[in-house]
């Protein structure tokens, strides 16, 4: 069989000639981002993977201990605890305890979730290199793989607080009716984080380490050892600038059975609205480089 791509002059030697006239263009999505429409629509119908995909993540590492999935449940207790020790050591006068334990244990779960979205998230693209490499998929399936993934942690942790909201006798407000729009806010709010650092991870060679400072910085800034209403005025105003603040704000104010303040809530939904936007386009207009940075 002759080699196309080969042709003979008239001395009989071999000379090169190009396989074709066709030239292939790769562009960046940042050149012409798709269709939002048919990009979530291909990413929906891939669903059954982010599905799968999560649940072996997570069989995997408990399979093999004795506590099984309630590791999931102690890991966010034992942190309650401890700090809860810290907290009461140093404030022993505390005039309601019970409200700062409610604050405490209700934020660490629901921080834990957040956690779980962006850890995991920010670096789902550089650990799973191989299926990058190797298969062709919208890649926000891989973050919005840790988004499943907190998700199935996020109910058994609503349920136990549930009941231990009940054994400590703190109290249940109109604030409840909120609750839901808060835990999709939140969702929004980390799933545009994640989106964000997804791709940062794999342009900055550092961010990936960096990762781990900054959820401890949101952690410390995110109003979960603390009561809200005990900040001054200019602490608020500086910790404004974490995502998280004003969501976990809202979150203590229905937690100890009051609504959240009007100005917090709109807040929120200002930051999710507008970190899903930019993180949407920040990592899909850079998906189609990711292969060459890995």
């Amino acid at each position: 069989m002759s080699d196309p791509t080969r042709a003979t002059d008239e001395g009989g030697q071999a000379t090169l000639r190009p396989y074709s006239d066709v030239e292939y263009v790769f562009e960046p999505h940042s050149a012409s981002l798709p269709s939002v429409r048919a990009y979530l629509q291909d990413a929906w119908d891939r669903r059954h993977f982010v599905v799968a995909m999560a649940k072996a993540d997570l069989r995997g590492p408990r399979s093999r201990t004795g506590l099984g999935e309630l590791w999931a449940i102690a890991d966010p207790l034992f942190q309650a605890g401890i700090y809860w020790f810290l907290i009461s050591t140093i404030r022993s006068n505390g005039s309601d305890q019970t409200e700062r334990l409610v604050i405490l244990i209700s934020g660490i779960f629901l921080f834990t979730f957040s956690s779980t979205v962006l850890s995991g998230g920010g670096r789902s693209i550089i650990r799973n290199k191989g299926l990058m490499l190797n298969s062709t998929f919208p890649r926000i399936l891989l973050p919005a793989t840790e988004v499943y993934k907190g998700l199935l942690d996020l109910g058994p942790y609503l349920a136990v607080y549930a009941v231990i909201h009940f054994l400590l006798g703190a109290p249940f407000g109109p604030g409840l009716f909120v609750l839901p729009l808060l835990v999709v806010l939140q969702i929004l709010i980390s799933s545009g984080l994640a989106l964000i650092f997804a791709t940062l991870t794999v342009f900055i060679s550092d961010m990936s380490n960096l990762l781990d400072y900054v959820m401890r910085v949101l952690f410390f800034t995110t109003p979960i050892l603390y009561p809200v209403t005990e900040l001054p005025d200019l602490a608020v105003t500086l910790l404004k600038i974490n995502p998280l603040f004003t969501l976990f704000a809202c979150y203590q104010a229905v937690f100890t059975g009051e609504l959240p303040n009007a100005g917090y809530l709109f807040q929120s939904v200002v930051w999710a609205v507008v970190l899903c936007l930019v993180g949407y386009r920040i990592f899909v207009s850079h998906e189609r480089g990711f292969a060459l940075r890995l």
